[in-house]
């Protein structure tokens, strides 16, 4: 299956019409029917928008076409988990070195699960 009938996919997997599916992607229908009609190829720019629209969709499967159409359960939560720790880990940056130890060691216990 290619990108373009992976986009598809999703579309149906809504049950959304082409001028639906355009509307909330924020492009235009004739980009839903160029892809539909294989005449042009699903560029990144959707590709960004849809999995910011539908974020149950599985980024691996929408790019490369592995494993499943939805997240497994819990996984958007694991990735916004992932997110605030590399966030954490910006700041940390901008710490001094009591500060900075102070951070790592209640990141350390948010890992291990302590916290």
């Amino acid at each position: 299956m290619d990108v373009n009938t992976r986009v598809l996919a999703v579309m149906a997997h809504y049950s959304l019409s082409k001028t639906d599916f355009a509307l909330k992607l924020k492009v235009s229908q004739g980009v839903i029917s160029h892809i539909s009609s294989g005449r042009n190829n699903a560029g990144l720019d959707l590709i960004v928008s849809l999995l910011t629209e539908f974020k149950e969709i599985n980024p691996e499967w929408m790019v490369l076409g592995i494993g499943d159409m939805l997240r497994e359960k819990g996984a958007l939560n694991r990735q916004e988990e992932l997110v605030k720790l590399t966030n954490e880990v910006a700041l940390l940056n901008e710490m001094n070195y009591n500060t900075l130890q102070n951070r790592l060691d209640t990141l350390k216990k948010r890992i291990q699960g302590e916290i």
